[in-house]
């Protein structure tokens, strides 16, 4: 990325670090709450605004920091996109709104198909919800006017009553809403040393150990040529290894992960212009796509394997096959038994994940040099303890996939392993330095009333087709919808823009529908 555009970033950035205006007061009431201030919490809050007439809409985070969510928010200005600016609209109708946004702001600097820095894709969700939530206010089309607050504070308990719901906020303020908007994501994972020896781990000076790697302090004061372990090697690691490096930091790298495997590179741009417009190849992947993955997973991957075959023998990229099954993903995933589900996530979720989910070529390329240099080091295996060897040094031994055993001194160990695969162990996984602790017990609590239920794989919540929740009494929670990574269980694929956006825009006209708030009744 030039100079100069870094530049123009860290400025778009700096100008505000509260660009909502975010209050530390709350409203004793309002129509509709949505809990969480990340894409999908926004995008909620832009579809209530511009598309119905809502009388009052809070939206409820944190940390006005926090606000645009890890993804958008807690980057720094050279991490990029995983997806293609020509595919990342925040709405479902217009996919390609977002490169029309960049070209206005920065003409003719970015192609249809580049991966441009998230924190620009931040800005313009800033500019797309103001634009939402300001029109909504002094719109004239109808009769109801709505109005907007950002509350600084975070949601920790959920009730019913007969006709409303009450929001108990981590201040101990209670909140009256009509509807309810959950967006607050899958809380992260739990660190490898939580489940180490507590009385080693406590010996371990705090610093020493990052429990999440978006934290603010999580690179700081890391000594130039010190080692760093990065437990995980997706993507998140992948772009903690390249802000180090923007650091100055030289040292050895270890990315320790279960398989020890890096995503995949996305196509060259070759690649995916001569991949979509080959009309045939394109309508075979889809009849494949859709037919052979509904049947099982084994049936959806060999399918998958001979598509790319068949795309390289063509002289094309293999990742057109991958990307032509995304429509098809949530419909497969849904056709699938239980116990389809569970070998998918057992015996082949590790291979879908770096296939489906890839990195720029050039990030890949550069890891790819510095691991044949020595200078980082892909390693696959798990931690098994862990010691303090001085104020500055942990001491990790690691059982290797190799059946060996290793002994790694680190200066600094940063969790990157994602979010927690088992929301039915929500209660038992929240920590005091987590940041997701709030989130958790907003979760604990829903489970705990019954008011919410998991899948029975513990991927998430159980939901309509709508994003309304499904009860423990297997009813519907009414006035509530849910969107975002809690998805999981029902769709599989709820992580991405493309298929968040069309998540929020069903949820949240199924609730003003629900609540008959749409235009149509109030014009």
């Amino acid at each position: 990325m030039p100079r100069s555009l870094c530049a123009i970033v860290f400025e778009m950035n700096s100008a505000s670090t509260d660009p909502f205006a975010f209050h530390d007061t709350a409203p004793a009431q309002c129509e509709i709450a949505v809990i969480g201030g990340g894409f999908c919490g926004l995008m909620s809050l832009a579809h209530l605004c511009s598309r119905h007439a809502i009388g009052s809409c809070c939206l409820f985070e944190r940390s006005a920091c926090s606000a645009l969510g890890v993804a958008y928010g807690a980057c720094d200005d050279h991490q990029l996109l995983n997806v293609p600016a020509a595919r990342m609209g925040a709405y479902a109708e217009r996919p390609v709104e977002f490169y029309e946004w960049l070209q206005r702001a920065f003409p003719q600097r970015f192609a249809p198909d580049a991966f441009v820095p998230r924190a620009l894709y931040g800005r313009y969700l800033v500019d797309t919800v103001r634009e939402s939530t300001q029109s909504a206010s002094h719109s004239t089309r109808v009769t109801t006017h709505t109005t907007t607050q950002f509350v600084s504070d975070a949601v920790i308990d959920l009730s019913a009553a007969s006709d409303h719901y009450k929001l108990t906020l981590a201040s101990g303020r209670v909140v009256r809403a009509n509807g309810v908007i959950v967006a607050v994501g899958i809380p992260q994972a739990s660190p490898p040393w939580c489940a180490a020896d507590a009385r080693a781990v406590a010996a371990i000076a705090p610093r020493v150990l990052a429990a999440d790697a978006w934290s603010s302090s999580a690179l700081d004061d890391i000594a130039p040529d010190a080692t760093v372990v990065l437990v995980g090697s997706g993507l998140t690691a992948m772009d903690m290894v390249s802000s180090l490096r923007r650091r100055g930091h030289r040292g050895k790298v270890f990315m320790l992960s279960r398989h020890g495997r890096l995503p995949l590179p996305h196509a060259s741009a070759r690649g995916a212009q001569d991949a979509v417009s080959d009309e045939a190849s394109r309508a075979r992947l889809s009849v494949i796509s859709a037919e052979e993955s509904r049947r099982s997973p084994q049936h959806a991957f060999r399918a998958l394997r001979e598509a790319a075959r068949a795309l390289l023998r063509a002289g094309h990229d293999w990742q057109a096959a991958i990307d032509s099954a995304r429509p098809h993903t949530i419909a497969a995933w849904q056709a699938w038994s239980e116990s389809d589900r569970a070998y998918f996530m057992h015996r082949l979720r590790s291979m879908w994940e770096i296939h489906r989910h890839r990195a720029p070529r050039e990030l890949i390329e550069s890891i790819e040099r510095e691991c044949a240099q020595g200078s980082i080091e892909l390693l696959a295996g798990t931690v098994e303890s862990m010691r303090a060897v001085s104020n500055e040094l942990v001491a990790l031994t690691v059982n290797t996939k190799a059946a060996a055993t290793r002994t790694i001194h680190a200066a600094r160990v940063i969790n990157c392993t994602g979010p927690m695969m088992n929301l039915a162990q929500t209660d038992d996984a929240a920590h005091d330095h987590d940041h997701d602790a709030n989130s958790r017990t907003l979760l604990a609590a829903l489970l705990r009333r019954g008011m919410a239920s998991v899948d029975k794989l513990g991927l998430g919540l159980r939901v309509d087709s709508a994003g309304q929740p499904i009860t423990a009494h297997n009813t519907l929670l009414p006035r509530v919808r849910v969107v975002g990574g809690l998805l999981r269980g029902s769709v599989w694929e709820s992580t991405a823009v493309p298929e968040l956006r069309v998540q929020v825009a069903t949820a949240t006209q199924s609730l003003a529908s629900e609540l008959r708030i749409d235009r149509e009744n109030k014009a």
